[in-house]
C-alpha cells in the first residue's frame, strides 16, 4: 500500500506547479512574440533566430501542457480522498 499525501502536501505540490506553469506559459508567450518579431525581420540572423525561438517555443508548450495535467490529476486526487476542491 503506497502512502498518501496529505490533503496539505497536496496543496502545497498543486502551489509549485502552478507557479512552475505560470513561469512557462509567460516564458511561452515571449516566445511567440520573439516568433512573430523574427517573421517579420529579414536576413539570415533573423531566420536562425526563428529556428532556435520555434524550437523553443515548442519546448515549452509541451512544458506547460504536461504542467496543466500534472495540476489536474491533483485536483481530482484531492477531491476523491479528501473532499477538497484546490
Amino acid at each position: 500500500m503506497s502512502k498518501r499525501p496529505t490533503a496539505y502536501e497536496l496543496g502545497q505540490e498543486y502551489a509549485k506547479l502552478e507557479k512552475a506553469y505560470a513561469e512557462a506559459d509567460t516564458a511561452l508567450k515571449v516566445a511567440n512574440d520573439l516568433l512573430l518579431a523574427c517573421l517579420k525581420a529579414s536576413g539570415p540572423t533573423a531566420d536562425a533566430m526563428y529556428v532556435a525561438t520555434g524550437r523553443q517555443a515548442i519546448e515549452l508548450a509541451n512544458t506547460t501542457t504536461q504542467t496543466r495535467k500534472e495540476l489536474d490529476q491533483i485536483k481530482k486526487q484531492a477531491w476523491k480522498w479528501y473532499g477538497v476542491a484546490i
